[in-house]
């Protein structure tokens, strides 16, 4: 009985070594295991920090260029005001300019129908001038027709009273002619008178 007790002591003893030496690898590993998890608890805090300062980086980076694009955007907000005003005001000009342009078509259409008239009345004219030069030159030749005549008329004139008074002399000589020849009878018939007379 003493060497079963005994048996049985050495087996509880063996096997309490084995759990201890079990519980001692456990608690190696288990203590291993703690190191690794707070050297990987340490290395994402690292992580976490540097996370924190590239997002915070990054952020920052971020708000800068949110404030830029606000800024631009006011600027082009500006701009685009400032474009919207002038395309206003070019608007008004070109609708001035479209009523303008209106008024001077209306003008330029009141001022092609005058001188349309203007051109018929100068082509009438000049129409009526043409004839009144041709009828000028007609009258100019007839007038030189009528100086040619009326100078053939005076050279005639001249001439029969050149004839006239060349008529008038002839005539003034034989009437003196015959004034002597009358005296001369007179004479001769008062002498044939005496001449009977004496005779008697």
């Amino acid at each position: 009985t003493f060497r079963q007790k005994y048996g049985a002591l050495l087996t509880t003893a063996k096997t309490h070594e084995e759990m201890a030496a079990r519980a001692a690898r456990e608690g190696q590993l288990r203590a291993e295991e703690v190191r690794l998890l707070r050297a990987e608890v340490e290395q994402l805090k690292q992580q976490n920090a540097e996370m924190k300062m590239k997002t915070q980086v990054e952020l920052e980076a971020l708000q800068e260029q949110l404030r830029v694009r606000k800024e631009k955007q006011y600027q082009l907000m500006e701009k685009l005001q400032g474009q919207e005003e002038a395309k206003r005001q070019a608007e008004d000009q070109v609708s001035g300019m479209e009523d303008k342009l209106r008024v001077l078509h209306s003008k330029n259409i009141e001022v092609e129908t005058q001188l349309q008239v203007e051109t018929r009345a100068k082509r009438s004219q000049e129409d009526a001038n043409k004839k009144l030069t041709i009828d000028i030159q007609n009258l100019s030749g007839q007038n030189k027709e009528l100086s040619v005549k009326v100078e053939k008329s005076e050279q005639e004139r001249l001439r029969m009273e050149a004839e006239a008074r060349d008529s008038g002399e002839q005539l003034r000589e034989m009437a003196e002619k015959v004034f002597q020849l009358l005296e001369r009878l007179k004479l001769a018939e008062l002498g044939k008178t005496r001449s009977m007379e004496a005779l008697r």
